[in-house]
């Protein structure tokens, strides 16, 4: 059974909702009424820069489409990943299988905890089916790459290329009644407000998941502004500089400018951590006056977001507990407690809220 076959199942849905994994053609939403951040679906060159006049005074480039040119997102969460499945792997699979016969991963970076997955439920010898989501072509390349397929005779790898919610109405149409995980780690569900979240997860509580079926959530802790957690860059000044030139070579392909356009003499990096709604906001600045191209022009001092990190604390998690109709099954956490592995289930007889009240819950406790 090795090797993998990727299939694309967009159009499928003609629902939208969240970030810059949309159907194309869909408008964006602004992130937050302080945080007008535009994302946008499809990256092409004509579309992928959207000069915004909010209070704020930045731009933003959807850091989405870039991953799979950097592998940006590794670089906060592997370490914290690998600490968890030095100590739990085996645990992990146990819990999972026989339990589940599909896994189902929303991808956002290097799969390093999917990989170890994989590796024990091979040795069960057991017949699974591993379905990576990914509106990036790319992305899912990588991450096979990474899992390297020739290695299983058990796990057959498919990738779905589309959105999430494509992906959501062809597995109910498909692989309904299955037993089934979904994997959505911290790489891929911190860049996602925590409205959204819950809402795609009451989504996939009413159309996908039956009784029985298991949710594992990586999230990290929230911080305090004196303990932001983690931070752009985090851990050196090597990791900073390799977050930058990640960056900057990412953005300069796709503007396919010149080289000092996008340098590191060009460029400083920035970030910030706001405790009350517990999210990190990671900037580059222009150091001087830069244009991109003949309609961009990005003056001095400007910034330009190039990702938001959502965190999480146990009050969150009950929230999005209560209007998902989820419950906790089980908890992973690293050694020093920045970031928690959740796996959730959904249990008999139990029916979420509806998003209006949800979402009039949170306008007043974020308002």
């Amino acid at each position: 059974m090795s090797g993998f076959e990727i299939k694309s199942v967009r159009g499928t849905s003609d629902r939208t909702m969240i970030y810059g994994i949309r159907s194309p053609g869909t408008p964006a939403r602004a992130a937050s009424p302080e945080l007008p951040v535009r994302k946008i679906a499809t990256a092409t060159r004509a579309n992928f820069f959207e000069d915004l006049s909010g209070p704020e005074g930045h731009k933003s480039f959807p850091i989405p489409h870039l991953t799979a040119y950097s592998g940006l997102s590794s670089i906060y969460h592997e370490k914290a990943e690998l600490d968890i499945l030095s100590k739990d792997a085996e645990n992990l699979v146990e819990l999972l299988y026989p339990r589940s016969k599909l896994l189902i991963e929303f991808i956002g970076g290097r799969p390093s905890i999917t990989s170890y997955l994989l590796a024990g439920i091979e040795k069960l010898g057991v017949p699974v089916k591993y379905y990576a989501v990914s509106y990036s072509s790319i992305e899912i390349l990588k991450a096979f790459s990474t899992l390297e397929p020739w290695r299983y005779k058990n796990i057959q790898l498919i990738g779905l290329y589309g959105s999430y919610e494509d992906a959501c109405d062809w597995l109910a149409e498909n692989e309904y009644g299955v037993p089934k995980t979904i994997l959505w780690l911290s790489h891929s569900i911190s860049s996602i407000d925590r409205i959204d979240v819950a809402v795609f997860l009451r989504r996939l509580t009413a159309h996908l998941l039956q009784p029985g079926d298991l949710v594992m959530l990586g999230t990290e802790r929230r911080g305090t502004a004196q303990d932001p957690v983690l931070s752009c860059g985090k851990g050196s000044e090597w990791n900073k500089k390799r977050l930058m030139d990640n960056l900057l070579r990412s953005y300069g392909l796709y503007f396919e400018s010149a080289r000092e356009t996008f340098s590191t003499d060009a460029w400083d990096l920035q970030d910030e951590y706001d405790p009350n709604i517990g999210a990190r906001r990671c900037y580059i600045v222009a150091k001087k006056d830069i244009r991109l191209n003949n309609d961009i022009f990005v003056k001095a001092g400007e910034k330009v977001l190039m990702e938001q990190s959502w965190k999480y604390d146990d009050g969150d998690i009950k929230e999005m507990l209560q209007y998902t109709g989820l419950d906790s099954f089980h908890e992973f956490t690293d050694s020093v407690g920045e970031y928690a592995l959740r796996l959730l289930m959904l249990p008999p007889g139990k029916t979420p809220k509806q998003f209006g009240a949800m979402k009039a819950y949170f306008d007043q406790k974020q308002g």
